[in-house]
């Protein structure tokens, strides 16, 4: 076992986190989730063979990460942002994973509802809206928010003293907040017909909760510009990566006030630049830039 997989999860956070300022930290911002995920993974895996492979992409929607991660079943995959809420958010999904048997019952866990309640849902699935119905009328148990927040934040090594940590954990508005954008999402992917083919699907989920089960999927903050090559770099020399995915997920959109220290502009020379310097780390890297409209591949190198 390399050093690096007996780090917990916030102690991973804390050594490859990089370029991040003070005031940055408390910023939430979840990117839409995607839905045109399919093609553009099988194509790489395809490209890619049987080599080892490994994935580090924005949280641009944590559903869309664990959509290329369950179609591209990397050896590991990191995942980033420059807020601490958002990294600790993506803990508490990979959490939900351990106590959950699939994709229905993982959103209901979300919920912290009983077995009794999680019966009652599963007779109504069959009527129209019977979720929604559910998630509109349920109260979230505080005691069984309690014991299940203090169990994650155990398991993850987080300390409860920080307040984005109570709130993404133990607080009912905000996880009533992050269902309702689930179960929008699962009724877009079925309008696009990716459901199937995404990591709720029986053979996805179990991948992602195998991932998640041997930490094979971390967090760390990073700004795009002044700490992700940094924070890749180590990442790369720690697992000795060869066959890269990047993830880059609407950067140019979201990403437009002042973001280096100096207070210049990030743009697409800056992105390009920190991509070329990652590319250079590596045998072969993919990029998957991801805009609103479409997915595309781009800077694939090959040796």
């Amino acid at each position: 076992m390399k050093r690096i997989d007996r780090l917990s999860y916030a102690d991973f956070l804390e050594r490859f986190s990089r370029g991040v300022e003070e005031e940055e930290r408390s910023r939430f911002y979840a990117a839409p989730n995607e839905y045109s995920f399919s093609e553009i993974s099988d194509k790489i895996r395809q490209d890619c063979g049987k080599s080892r492979l490994h994935y580090i992409g924005i949280i641009g929607g944590v559903d869309t990460d664990f959509n290329y991660i369950a179609r591209l079943d990397p050896e590991k995959a990191f995942l980033f942002d420059i807020s601490d809420k958002q990294i600790a958010y993506l803990g508490l999904r990979l959490c939900l994973l351990e106590s959950s048997s699939d994709a229905g019952d993982y959103y209901l866990e979300m919920m912290c509802a009983s077995e009794a309640e999680k019966e009652f849902v599963r007779e109504k699935l069959d009527d129209n809206g019977g979720f929604r119905g559910f998630l509109r009328q349920h109260v979230i148990d505080m005691n069984r928010l309690e014991e299940q927040g203090d169990r994650f934040i155990e398991r993850l090594g987080y300390s409860r003293d920080a307040p984005h940590i109570e709130e993404v954990f133990f607080d009912p508005v905000f996880r009533k907040r992050a269902m309702r954008e689930c179960v929008r999402y699962v009724e877009n992917l079925a309008d696009h017909d990716e459901a199937m083919r995404s990591w709720i699907s029986h053979n996805g989920f179990n991948r992602i909760k195998e991932a998640a089960r041997e930490d094979r999927i971390r967090g760390f903050q990073a700004d795009i510009v002044d700490g992700l090559e940094d924070s890749v770099k180590r990442i790369i020399h720690a697992e000795d990566i060869d066959n890269l995915v990047m993830y880059i997920s609407n950067v140019r959109e979201w990403k437009s006030e002042p973001s280096r220290k100096d207070g210049s502009q990030v743009g697409q020379d800056s992105l390009k630049c920190v991509l070329d310097h990652i590319s250079d780390m590596v045998k072969n890297m993919w990029v998957i830039e991801s805009r609103f409209s479409e997915n595309r591949i781009f800077g694939k190198k090959r040796t």
